[in-house]
């Protein structure tokens, strides 16, 4: 501007101006540099404010972010999910609660439950032990014992145990293990037998029931068997004769070849037929007079 105000005469006025401002920048810096030296910088605070800077650094490099305004944007974010999760906590304390009353109510109903199935179960254990004295084993004992899983489960608190012994002075034990096959046959009969006066069954299928047993024993389960027919149509599969002709129909199943395939038949047999098959189990495959005689009476 000194360089072109002799040339031009607007310039003068600018430079005049321009003095002044420099003269005023002057002053303003002599005053800043005056009151710069009467401060007395606190150590502490300092230090605090680089502390603090180099937190927000590494806050922003963790969160990676690059603002505050985003740092605080994330915090808000964080504290929304630490929110959450009181609830979270509040509602599974809740839940358990609400568990518990289920589990006490639950409880209560598994022993009403309970309490009815070992009356129950006392009362078919007496039901059975008669129908055994009629099965010829007056000595035989049953009942039930009882066992309790940690956790309820969908058959019951309770998991019974049918104990057995067949002769007198021997403690029971599981049915399962102790039991012969014809001491089988006959508790599993008078199972049935006590149920069946008890359940509207239209139908009960016997198959081979009469397994392990012969003589007399088979005769008394016959007997047993007709009784359960009165209430209920009874479908017996026996290789018993004694049980056999207490039947009132029968049918004989067939094994044949027809062509190259084997195939299943199940015949109805008349009075005549009946007569033969019974007379056949009971002598074989020689049937004389003596045998359908038999069989006649069996079926009488």
């Amino acid at each position: 501007m000194e360089g072109i105000a002799d040339l031009h005469k607007a310039s003068s006025a600018l430079l005049e101006r321009l003095r002044s401002c420099r003269i005023e920048i002057d002053d303003l810096a002599r005053e800043c540099e005056s009151q710069a030296e009467g401060v007395e910088l606190d150590p502490a605070a300092l230090s605090k404010a680089e502390a603090d800077r180099d937190r927000l650094h590494r806050l922003f490099d963790k969160h990676r972010v690059s603002s505050l305004t985003e740092l605080k944007s994330t915090m808000d974010n964080m504290e929304q999910k630490l929110s959450q999760a009181h609830r979270r906590d509040q509602r599974l304390a809740e839940c358990h609660a609400e568990v518990q009353q289920h589990r006490e109510a639950l409880d209560s109903i598994g022993g009403d439950l309970h309490a009815a199935r070992a009356l129950a179960a006392d009362a078919m254990c007496s039901s059975l032990q008669v129908h055994l004295q009629h099965l010829k084993m007056p000595a035989a004992r049953l009942h039930f014992e009882w066992s309790c899983p940690a956790e309820p489960e969908t058959t019951g608190p309770a998991r019974p145990l049918l104990m057995f012994t067949a002769n007198s002075g021997m403690s029971p034990q599981p049915l399962s293990k102790v039991a012969s096959g014809g001491e089988r046959s006959r508790v599993m009969l008078a199972l049935k037998a006590a149920l069946s006066s008890h359940l509207e069954v239209p139908t009960l299928i016997l198959d081979e029931i009469d397994a392990g047993v012969s003589g007399d024993v088979a005769a008394r389960m016959a007997d047993l068997i007709s009784s359960v027919s009165e209430r209920a149509q009874v479908i017996t599969i026996s290789h018993l004769p004694q049980v056999a002709g207490r039947a009132d129909h029968h049918f004989k199943v067939l094994k044949m070849e027809q062509g190259d395939r084997t195939v299943t038949q199940l015949r109805g047999l008349d009075a005549d037929g009946r007569v033969e098959e019974l007379a056949a189990m009971l002598s074989g495959s020689e049937i004389g007079d003596a045998a359908r005689a038999q069989a006649r009476s069996l079926m009488g």
